[in-house]
């Protein structure tokens, strides 16, 4: 039912037009016109299709150019094949011509035509199947190829013609006759009998060819409806009535009925054919290009939410993280706040899985090695859980692995643990231990809910089936489980869950590598759970230069750097646009480091970060340039290191690991051979071809 509404103000009609929904006609329930009444949708599931599309006499073409250039090149990626079987189909057709008519056994003239068919047509498949050039510009050599094929196959008729008329009457007179003596008929009875068997036989060939030149024209041209396409068309229907009147014998009365038999076979039904088959198409790809548009908007506005809620729980995050270092403080106030923050940072931690969890489910997802302390990020992701979680695990145990990834596993488990294990004493044990064949194993056990049916054997197995697996607990649907088989595929991890009794096991087998111990002691990829040697202290005095459009944010980089580090620290933005000619210049004059905000949204004029990054590029600045923001996924690390950026910090990241990720960022950086003090970054020598992405604690 189309839902009658109006929009009630300008704002409304904006936000309509923004949707993608619009109105097609004044009057809801009234007449419309036949081509708006084909495919018409109502309100609540989109657009009308033909609103995108053109006319039946414009070829149906798209109003928006770059649609129209996307479906030629789907659609010429689709048609390859339909050509190269119509086209192999078509040689078949003339190469039984050429068998049924051996050159041994007549004229070469009649033989040309087939041959020259069959070598067309494998030049042509040949070039469609590994010529680029020919692959761009397939529509025009298959209309090129129609009309050969049309030619050629009228002179293949014209040429049998009078050879089986021969054999024909041939075979008649030597027929024997009815006292064993051979056939006698006077001249005028042979005329005649010749007359009547050239017309039969004209009759019958006009009609075959027409037939497979009808279905040699539809099937190639199916979803190709265009000028050019409907030129051709007419062009052959018009050399096929040039030929049916040019041929002879036939009677006034047979030349009308091939005429009009040529014009529905091969003019009506092809183009008919060809139109519907493409107006499907096009309307196919309009619903798939709405559809996309409608993605596309709700992963911007999840991408808007997801970057909102990171930066206000890191603000918060940083809040208590300086409330915790300050003194006076009970110790039971200290450890609900020391719970509340944990909680922050695993809903973080949820923020960034949501991107994960949409990489994984496109296929998009590349996994990064990092040197990761596996006890840390055991430590990391059981903070703020209630009951608490026994580790064992080697405290100095590291392996090159896919935090990320590990973690997305590892976390699911746990929440699956708490959530759906004994209601009051789960008794949650993580065992971590290195076997030589399976790699690293996470064994975790808990106590089951003795209100739930045991697991089955086959329980992971059904969690792969998608959205018909239904979990025993009627309060789960198992998504968590089926992301963690996405994780564990895209990581080569093997995962199981059984249940003996009342303990249930979750084990991981995940492949690692060892670290390499490099002699140099350059800083390896920091990140969650990663520790990197401390080959030196964190240099002192270094000048830091830091931009945000958040307070919060600004306050809590400013106390980390000088309560941790000992730096001299610069915040700017508080005074909004105005400052960042201070901030450009105070970090040309003075930094060391320079940390920018990727989004600064200023009242009035939000400008980007990565413009202040090029900006201070362009003006030689040789220090260390950080982004720090709360859009840290690969895309957005791509879009930083082609800015010119050294490294990137997410919001997430506490402020110790914020600084240990600084110290690391540097020190990969610059030769600490040289050392560093204020003011000496100018001289000293920067690798620009390694880029640290710093994700936060997972």
């Amino acid at each position: 039912t189309r839902h009658a509404f109006s929009p009630s103000s300008a704002s409304d009609s904006c936000a309509l037009r923004a949707s993608g929904l619009t109105r097609t006609s004044s009057n809801t329930f009234g007449w419309m016109p036949p081509n708006r009444l084909y495919g018409q949708f109502c309100y609540t599931c989109g657009p009308d299709p033909h609103n995108e599309m053109q006319s039946v006499w414009k070829f149906f073409d798209f109003h928006n150019p770059e649609w129209e250039r996307k479906f030629h090149e789907g659609n010429g990626r689709a048609n390859r094949s339909t050509d190269l079987a119509v086209i192999l189909m078509v040689s078949l057709a003339f190469a039984l011509m050429s068998v049924y008519h051996p050159i041994n056994n007549g004229p070469f003239l009649q033989q040309w035509p087939s041959l020259l068919a069959v070598v067309i047509n494998v030049c042509l498949c040949c070039l469609i199947q590994w010529c680029r050039l020919a692959q761009r510009f397939g529509t025009v050599l298959v209309q090129g190829w129609i009309v050969i094929m049309a030619v050629l196959l009228m002179i293949v008729m014209w040429n049998t013609h009078g050879h089986h008329l021969d054999v024909r009457l041939q075979h008649v007179q030597m027929a024997p006759g009815p006292g064993g003596q051979g056939k006698t008929a006077c001249v005028c009875d042979i005329g005649d009998f010749r007359r009547e068997l050239g017309r039969e036989i004209s009759g019958h060939m006009v009609t075959v060819g027409l037939g497979l030149l009808s279905a040699m024209i539809t099937i190639a041209t199916l979803g190709r409806y265009c000028r050019s396409t409907s030129m051709i068309i007419i062009l052959i229907n018009v050399l096929i009535s040039a030929y049916i009147l040019s041929w002879p014998g036939l009677a006034a009365g047979e030349r009308a009925e091939l005429l009009f038999r040529s014009l529905l076979t091969c003019y009506l039904w092809p183009m008919l054919s060809c139109m519907t088959f493409t107006s499907a198409q096009r309307r196919r790809f309009v619903a798939e290009c709405l559809q996309e548009r409608t993605l596309q908007a709700a992963r911007e506005a999840d991408s808007i939410l997801n970057h909102t809620l990171k930066n206000t729980m890191a603000d918060a995050a940083g809040l208590l993280e300086t409330c915790l270092e300050s003194v006076g403080l009970t110790e039971s106030v200290r450890t609900d706040l020391g719970l509340s923050l944990a909680c922050l940072y695993r809903g973080m931690r949820s923020c960034r899985y949501r991107q994960v969890y949409m990489s994984l489910v496109s296929g998009t997802y590349v996994p990064v090695l990092q040197n990761v302390n596996v006890n840390m990020l055991l430590l990391d992701l059981v903070k703020g859980r209630a009951g608490g979680v026994v580790i064992s695990c080697d405290p100095n145990l590291c392996f090159y692995l896919d935090p990320v990834l590990l973690s997305l596993i590892l976390d699911n488990a746990l929440s699956n643990a708490s959530k759906h294990g004994h209601p009051t004493t789960p008794d949650i044990h993580i065992t971590v231990v290195e076997h030589a064949v399976k790699g690293l194993v996470f064994n975790m056990t808990n106590i089951a809910n003795p209100d739930y049916s045991p697991i089955p054997g086959t329980f992971l197995s059904n969690c792969s089936s998608g959205p018909r697996f239904r979990s025993p607990n009627a309060m789960s649907d198992g998504i968590g489980l089926q992301h963690s088989r996405l994780a564990a595929l895209a990581s080569s991890t093997s995962i199981t869950l059984t249940q003996d009794g009342d303990l249930v096991t979750f084990e991981a087998f995940v492949a690692v590598v060892r670290p390499i111990c490099r002699h140099d002691n350059s800083a390896v990829l920091p990140g969650p759970g990663v520790r990197t040697p401390e080959a030196s202290p964190f240099p002192s005095g270094l000048v830091v230069c830091c931009i945000d459009d958040s307070a919060i944010s600004l306050r809590t980089v400013q106390l980390a750097l000088e309560r941790h580090a000992s730096c001299i620290v610069h915040v700017y933005g508080r005074n909004g646009e105005s400052d960042v000619s201070l901030f450009i210049q105070k970090t040309l004059d003075e930094a060391d480091i320079a940390i920018v905000d990727n989004n600064i949204d200023f009242p009035g004029k939000p400008i980007s970060g990565l413009d202040l990054v090029r900006q201070l590029h362009a003006q030689c600045f040789a220090g260390l340039i950080c982004v720090r923001s709360g859009n840290s996924d690969e895309a957005d690390i791509a879009k930083y290191r082609a800015a010119g950026a050294h490294c990137s910090i997410g919001k997430e990241v506490p402020a110790s690991e914020m600084i240990h990720s600084i110290k690391a960022a540097y020190q990969a950086r610059f030769r600490p051979s040289l050392g560093h003090a204020s003011g000496s970054a100018k001289v000293l020598v920067v690798d620009f071809d390694n880029f640290i992405p710093i994700h936060g604690p997972l």
